[in-house]
């Protein structure tokens, strides 16, 4: 971006352009000094053009003619690479208003800048980085500006509680209006007059392209104009106030619409042509594909699945174009009906086709876009990385779920673009894939294809059952999962120190660590402790109660909990002080490596402080939390067992969490919220057991903030994101 002041400002402009005629600048220090120095306006007004050096010099006319005193508004043109010398033209029209003017309070801050990569948005986005106002003013270059068009702005925004305003958008003929033109074909010029009085936009209503305006602070945090989304040279698209509604209304800001703030679009006759009214209508038809496209809650719909849901949506427009070209256009012509009906025939048939013809691109390429990846998550079930696939959505990443599979359609639409990789196919815990061999060489195949493609992959590593339920019934699983590992970019733990937790395999290079987040306020409103209780069959003079999730585990090591804590409370019948004490245990699931419990039913059936429940339902797990004080977690001497999941979510609802000495859980849980104990060590158990009753903590308003499932993810996706980013930059750098 080359920054081009006015003369009114600065005087550091010295070379012409041979192809342009406009000028270079060598002044970055002048215009550095002036961005510091520069006063603050109420609006900064961006107009934005092209090769339109006649129209915009009217605008700006029309603007030198506001009742709104100059000391409140500043004006920005945006050069986007005309070649008919606007910037010239622009500048010998301010020197010509400057010669004229005396007291400051008649001068008006105008300036010029030049943006060279062609596109709506980035000439608007470069407008915003220069602006001072603490309102924007986004105008088409071809508008004529009314005369109170600021005051009736500035009003709305005193007056209401407008985070956006758009005005009103009357027509200027510049030829005769044809005969032929109805008041439904108004639109195609840019009318736009939807209510007559002030009032608040409906959620189906969006701003004019030619005239609407938003808060400098609002912008920024949505983050600008999409360059995706922009009118280019030979894409004259028209959807950047669509994207941009729809994005304030997500983040539920208000919007306005003033009537009397008005401008006036000019018609040239060469618009009065029935080719650029097709033309209109098709491009008009391929945009709004691209806008629900942009849409990060309707992609999968937009883009489809699979083969079979393209297919769908592309019938579905087919119906709507086949009877406009066998049906209406033939009976239209055959009456001899008016000129006016057969042109909205033609416009239809155009716009249903610009339809069609976008949804076929979308189905062989997802475009490239600036700064977001597409992410296929594949997981074992539905809602296994919800929370991370929510997160990521919240964070504009174009991100589809699949049940351990990789779809041929995602892989061929999301392939490289342009020697440059814009895909990513996520694997989330793939050792939880319930798979046969023939399914695993299939995935694994695709897996292969997908790199051959172009697309990155990545897994992420938080542990399973199938760690420490060594029998050969699950070797497969854990193999998988290697080979898994093996063909990723990255791998994403939670363990903190993951080079020597794979130290015995080759990808052990590739692995990063995220921790991984909080999980308060994921379960639905915590119950009352004596409902639990009572649903339960726990004692209500309870003193403690110990929970162990047995699908977890494995049949040994459920019996080493159970003689742990009957040793425990054989320890505490000795003492007279800790003889009253009744803690119970509480054992819900089945054991991984057993079909039956009869064991573990026998040890229940002579404790009547163990409390069995062999059917674990994720639904009944807020009722779990509510009625234990310690999870524990009694894993054997594996050093790659341990699910960090569980243990995080009890953390988060201020359990304490009994979890053994082994590389999963370092550094997981804080000294006061956990107990770390030797596997495989009776003793260090039965310790563990019998000091967690003396653990006692309530989360700080810090911790409270950190562990929410929203704030925790939100930070674990943005952390992703900059790693996706960094893959993809360098997996560019090594094809080029």
């Amino acid at each position: 971006m080359s920054i081009r002041d006015s003369s009114t400002h600065t005087a550091a402009i010295s070379i012409r352009t041979r192809s342009t005629g406009a000028f270079r600048t060598t002044a970055k220090t002048q215009y550095e000094t002036f961005q510091q120095t520069r006063p603050t306006f109420r609006f900064s007004v961006v107009i934005c053009t092209y090769n339109r050096r006649n129209m915009v010099l009217a605008t700006l006319a029309s603007l030198r003619r506001q009742s709104l005193p100059f000391k409140f508004f500043e004006v920005i043109v945006v050069d986007n690479g005309s070649a008919d010398g606007t910037f010239n033209a622009i500048q010998t029209y301010l020197s010509a208003n400057t010669m004229y003017q005396r007291a400051h309070e008649e001068q008006w801050s105008v300036r010029c800048l030049l943006e060279e990569r062609n596109g709506l948005a980035y000439a608007r986005n470069t407008g915003v980085l220069s602006a001072s106002g603490e309102i924007l003013v986004f105008l088409d270059d071809d508008v004529l500006v009314d005369q109170h068009f600021l005051e009736q702005l500035l009003a709305t925004y005193e007056e209401t509680p407008a985070d956006a305003v758009g005005g009103s958008v009357n027509l200027h003929w510049e030829s005769y209006k044809p005969y032929w033109l109805t008041s439904d074909m108004l639109d195609t010029f840019g009318y736009y007059m939807p209510f007559h009085s002030r009032t608040q936009l409906p959620d189906d209503l969006n701003f004019s392209n030619s005239c609407f305006s938003i808060r400098r602070q609002v912008l920024q945090q949505l983050g600008g104009f999409s360059p995706f989304l922009t009118r280019r040279l030979h894409t004259p698209l028209n959807v950047e106030a669509l994207d941009l509604c729809r994005r304030l209304r997500q983040q539920r800001y208000k919007l306005w619409y003033e009537p009397a703030a008005q401008v006036s679009h000019r018609v040239a006759a060469a618009r009065l042509a029935r080719p650029f009214l097709v033309g209109r209508a098709y491009w008009q038809g391929r945009s709004e594909i691209l806008a629900e496209y942009a849409h990060i809650g309707r992609y999968q719909d937009v883009t489809g699945g699979s083969v079979s849901q393209t297919v769908r949506s592309l019938l579905s427009e087919l119906r709507v174009l086949l009877p406009i070209i066998f049906i209406e256009r033939l009976l239209l012509s055959l009456a001899h009906r008016p000129s006016s009906e057969r042109l909205l025939a033609a416009m239809g048939q155009a716009h249903s086709w610009g339809r069609i013809r976008q949804l076929l691109l979308l189905s062989n390429h997802a475009p490239k876009l600036v700064q977001t990846p597409f992410v296929l998550m594949i997981q074992a079930q539905k809602h296994d990385a919800d929370g991370l696939v929510q997160a990521l959505l919240k964070q504009g990443v174009y991100c589809t779920t699949s049940i351990a599979n990789i779809p041929f359609s995602w892989i061929w639409r999301h392939r490289a673009y342009k020697e440059a990789a814009i895909g990513i196919v996520h694997f989330y815990r793939p050792g939880a894939f319930e798979l046969n061999h023939w399914q695993r060489q299939q995935l694994l195949f695709k897996l292969w294809l997908a790199q051959k493609l172009g697309l990155a992959v990545v897994s992420t590593d938080v542990g399973g059952w199938w760690h420490n339920v060594r029998s050969l019934q699950h070797a497969g699983r854990r193999a998988f999962e290697r080979r898994i590992f093996a063909c990723s970019h990255m791998v994403y733990t939670s363990t903190r120190l993951p080079e020597q937790f794979y130290q015995q395999y080759s990808w052990r290079k590739r692995s990063r660590f995220l921790a991984y987040p909080g999980l308060r306020a994921t379960l639905p409103s915590t119950i009352n402790r004596l409902l639990a209780y009572t649903q339960l069959g726990i004692p209500s003079d309870s003193d403690y109660v110990f929970l162990c999730l047995m699908h977890m585990h494995t049949e040994r090591e459920v019996l080493q909990c159970i003689e742990a804590f009957s040793e425990m409370r054989t320890q505490l019948l000795r003492s007279a002080s800790t003889a009253p004490l009744a803690p119970q245990l509480l054992l819900v699931g089945m054991p991984r490596d057993k079909k039956g419990v009869a064991n573990i039913v026998k040890r229940a059936a002579l404790n009547s402080s163990l409390h069995i429940f062999l059917e674990y339902r994720p639904e009944d797990l807020a009722l779990y939390v509510a009625a234990c004080d310690a999870l524990v977690m009694p894993y054997c001497k594996v050093k790659s067992a341990g699910e960090p999941d569980i243990a995080m979510l009890f953390y988060s609802y201020e359990r304490v969490v009994i979890s053994p000495n082994l590389p999963r859980f370092h550094g997981l849980i804080p000294q006061h919220a956990g107990i770390l104990y030797t596997p495989d060590n009776h003793s260090s158990l039965v310790q563990a057991f019998l000091l967690a009753p003396k653990r006692s903590f309530k989360h700080t308003e810090k911790e409270a903030a950190v562990l929410d499932y929203h704030h925790s993810w939100r930070n674990y996706a943005l952390i992703l994101l900059d790693s996706y980013q960094s893959l993809l930059n360098t997996l560019k750098k090594k094809k080029s």
